[in-house]
């Protein structure tokens, strides 16, 4: 019985049921509304679409009011403004129609729980002199060391704003230190891998917030415990195995645009572009026959474990990290086929890079050093540091495309903890090369 129930979709009236019962500050608002409070909150003159932190916000009834209003928020006439507010992103009808009900609220307590984090730290920490002493002590007790890479690391997931102080680091570090811990705790060493001696990190939490009281007081009717065993994948949340296709979906009756999709598909994965022929094969889906739809898919999650073993052979990880990016890297399809050149499109196609620059020998041009030596010196000269240099420039790029992306809060933290490991080991690569002599005799 409660497998139906979690498989049913949620609407967003129920869904705003739900988290108001949980927190009756808590409003669900369209992402430009939530965008605009932002922006007017910290300050933020640049024009765009892109702020940090995009996903939720804390703020007063007095900012509400100054960039909206209540029937744009959905508050009913007459009635009082929350405040604090609690701002959270207001999913679409087709994210809640193709995500189960589960995963919904799973999401949203995750948010409410950073939101109330902040807000506990916030009051224990107003800003002020007296404040910033105490962030020092703190930061102290945790390494300053490791504390700049707590600030690297929340930067690289779009946590923190541009002039971001120590207060403001370590208040967003604890917000989503505390996330991690009670909903995705196996995440935690490989999202802040310098903190190693976690009972003393969280010794530090605790004389600033009851994580266990607030996690308790923002659950959502309805939610399940978090699915804290199956974050990096377990054999016993492992699907079933997809049955082994024999030839290509083109053998099976595909008819109109879907048998053009999965033609153009076969021939763009043959010459290597697994990514556009997963795409394409995800569109093809959506146009195809419920009977031919479903091994499509299967097709398209296929290219995507080629994907896989390309990265493991351009980045060098084992058989256990390949196969969590195998888990990974599935859920970016879906919202890869729905629209163009979407992030999580872009995303996919930064890794794909990666594995090219590996794959090709990387060279220049030196028409001017050849004429110069009189045909001695080759006019195609090899760059072996520049593939290096390219492929950490790809997967700097796939980082800065994850706070775009509009996955579920675990699978958006799984996959940012696999593309910061391999950020960091391929800057470790190129800084331990060991310097390059001459390139050839004069």
């Amino acid at each position: 019985m409660m497998a139906a129930v979690g498989d049913r979709p949620i609407d967003v009236a129920e869904l705003e049921r739900a988290v108001r019962g949980a927190e009756p500050g808590a409003l669900l608002v369209p992402p430009r509304i939530l965008r605009r409070v932002i922006k007017r909150d910290r300050g933020l003159t640049r024009v765009g679409l892109q702020v940090p932190h995009r996903h939720l916000h804390a703020t007063s009834a007095q900012s509400l009011r100054a960039v909206a209003t209540a029937a744009e928020l959905g508050i009913a006439a007459g009635s009082e403004w929350p405040s604090p507010a609690i701002l959270l992103e207001r999913p679409t009808p087709e994210d809640l129609a193709s995500t189960t009900r589960e995963a919904v609220l799973a999401d949203y307590w995750r948010m409410l729980f950073h939101a109330r984090v902040h807000l506990a730290m916030e009051q224990v920490l107003p800003p002020g002199e007296r404040s910033a002493a105490a962030v020092r002590r703190r930061i102290e007790r945790i390494g300053p060391i490791e504390f700049e890479e707590v600030r690297a690391v929340l930067r690289q997931e779009g946590l923190l704003f541009p002039a971001a102080d120590d207060r403001a680091v370590y208040i967003e570090f604890a917000a989503y230190y505390l996330e991690l811990r009670r909903f995705a705790p196996a995440l935690l060493p490989h999202t802040f891998p310098g903190l190693r001696v976690r009972a003393s990190i969280e010794a530090v939490l605790a004389d600033d917030a009851d994580d266990s009281a607030l996690f308790a007081a923002t659950r959502p009717v309805g939610a399940l415990d978090p699915r804290i065993e199956s974050i990096l994948g377990s054999d016993e949340d492992e699907p079933a195995e997809e049955p082994e296709l024999e030839g290509d979906p083109l053998d099976v009756p595909a008819t109109g645009a879907s048998r053009r999709l999965i033609h153009r598909a076969t021939l763009i994965g043959e010459r290597g572009n697994l990514v556009r022929a997963a795409i394409l094969r995800m569109a093809a889906a959506r146009r195809a026959d419920p009977q031919l739809a479903d091994s499509v898919r299967a097709r398209a999650r296929t290219e995507l474990e080629r994907l896989a073993r390309r990265l493991q052979h351009a980045l060098g990880f084992d058989e256990a990290e390949t196969e969590r990016w195998r888990r990974a890297l599935p859920p970016l399809l879906e919202r890869s086929a729905r629209g163009f050149w979407t992030p999580e499109a872009r995303l996919l196609f930064d890794l794909q890079k990666v594995c090219v620059d590996h794959e090709r020998e990387v060279f220049t041009i030196d028409l001017v050093g050849w004429v110069a030596s009189w045909g001695r010196r080759p006019i195609r000269r090899v760059q072996p540091y520049l593939r290096e240099v390219t492929i950490v420039n790809h997967l700097r790029s796939a980082s800065r495309r994850l706070r775009s992306l509009k996955l579920r809060g675990d699978e958006r933290t799984r996959l940012a903890a696999l593309v910061h490991e391999a950020v960091r080991r391929a800057e470790l690569a190129m800084r331990d090369r060991p310097p390059r002599g001459p390139s050839m005799p004069p």
